[in-house]
């Protein structure tokens, strides 16, 4: 299977479903776009996708899409620690002043919040508490202790 990374400048749900959300170091997203298969930027602002570009190492482009997740597609997201005044163009300088953090965002299955979620949710809430393997396939999920 493709590891497909997609760049976001925010921490969105783009679609209904259980997600999975860890912050991560700036270390660990430069390996994560190192070893992936394809990156798409979902990023908005020129000045934040030139930020993601020098901090990790690629080209990320403004992509101002309607993205919606896939169970798989890993969404690497570049987050402020607070907001910067309306309309303001931050430097470099100013972002490492306000703080940014990296988080990803894994859509661990698409649902709808019925009986299926609760026959899925035990596995889910288990991986949360003992991150063993976890694995979702067309005959639901399942749970594996590490």
């Amino acid at each position: 299977m493709e590891k497909k990374i997609v760049l976001m400048n925010c921490s969105i749900v783009t679609i209904d479903g259980c997600y999975i959300v860890k912050s991560i170091s700036l270390a660990k997203a430069r390996e994560l776009v190192q070893s992936a298969d394809m990156i798409e930027s979902a990023v908005g602002h020129e000045s934040t996708a030139e930020i993601i570009s020098e901090l990790l190492g690629i080209n990320c482009r403004v992509n101002r899409i309607k993205y919606q997740q896939q169970t798989g597609e890993i969404a690497l997201v570049f987050q402020l620690k607070s907001r910067p005044p309306e309309g303001k163009i931050l430097s470099r300088e100013e972002v490492e002043t306000i703080g940014y953090e990296f988080r990803t965002i894994q859509l661990f299955e698409k649902i709808e919040f019925g009986y299926e979620f609760v026959a899925n949710y035990a596995a889910w809430e288990a991986h949360c508490y003992d991150p063993g393997t976890l694995t979702a396939g067309p005959g639901g999920v399942s749970h594996t202790e590490s």
